[in-house]
């Protein structure tokens, strides 16, 4: 977890708004904001007095925790593939059938390139 949702889990969790906190802090509710959205990082300072008043230790603030990655955020993989004229037809004539075009839709993108290539 980002030092940034630690804080906003805390100030949530104490049901405090972002103005609340930053008036304890000496701070504005746009610095907080800023933290929370991993922009900026607060002082060791303000970290410290963060942990007062969220009444937690060093050890449990900021969580430093794996996020689980997304694998729809994942880099796609590009290849490039070199066609023989044939097989681009036959990768046309199966695009064009109801039961291709799931299977050939995606290698179409391949095809362009061949073709450009």
């Amino acid at each position: 977890m980002a030092m940034g949702k630690s804080i906003e889990n805390q100030r949530n969790r104490l049901q405090m708004t972002r103005e609340a906190l930053g008036e304890k802090l000496s701070v504005s509710r746009q610095l907080v904001e800023l933290w929370e959205k991993n922009q900026t990082v607060p002082t060791l300072e303000e970290l410290q007095r963060m942990r007062e008043i969220f009444g937690v230790s060093a050890e449990d603030f900021p969580k430093e925790e794996k996020e689980i990655e997304d694998p729809e955020q994942q880099p796609e993989e590009f290849y490039r593939v070199q066609f023989e004229p044939a097989e681009l037809k036959e990768l046309l004539r199966l695009q064009n059938l109801e039961i291709g075009k799931k299977i050939a839709v995606p290698l179409g993108a391949f095809a362009i390139l061949a073709a450009i290539s």
